[in-house]
């Protein structure tokens, strides 16, 4: 079972994590920690760059129950891909070579590759440039991405 990968973000942050069901005119969602925010209210965290969640300085590694639980699964070490495809958001273009962190496939994911979220099933790859993921991470379905063969 994928657990919390942030720390507790504090009252006093000027950017507020969206409640479930909570309205947004931009809502965005952030590949590591699954916090979602509003980036078309303007502050000096929002809108984020491409690719940036305003909430990284609260980031922590994944966390993961039993390996039967597991849903989500980690490269080690992280497999360089290629960008075959994106959908505008800035942080990669076509062309660009990443690091696929982890993978996968209980669907919910919103891909920088496609329009909407992954179906149950769809192997998507979280990816960043970094083998660190300094400066965040997008997910790509399959379509969205070439395995190198490189490390």
């Amino acid at each position: 079972m994928l657990m919390k990968t942030h720390a507790p973000i504090p009252r006093d942050f000027i950017v507020r994590p969206l409640r479930r069901g909570q309205k947004a005119v931009d809502p965005v969602t952030c590949g590591h920690c699954h916090l979602s925010w509003d980036d078309a209210k303007s502050t000096r965290y929002t809108p984020a760059p491409g690719g940036r969640c305003p909430f990284e300085e609260f980031h922590e590694g994944y966390a993961h129950g039993s390996d039967a639980q597991r849903a989500l699964d980690s490269f080690d070490p992280p497999r360089r891909v290629e960008i075959l495809a994106t959908s505008g958001a800035g942080y990669f273009k076509k062309g660009q070579f990443g690091y696929a962190l982890s993978w996968d496939k209980r669907g919910g994911n919103y891909p920088m590759d496609t329009h909407g979220p992954s179906e149950p099933g769809e192997m998507t790859y979280l990816v960043s440039k970094t083998k660190d993921m300094r400066g965040g991470a997008l997910w790509f379905t399959s379509r969205g991405v070439r395995f190198t063969g490189r490390r």
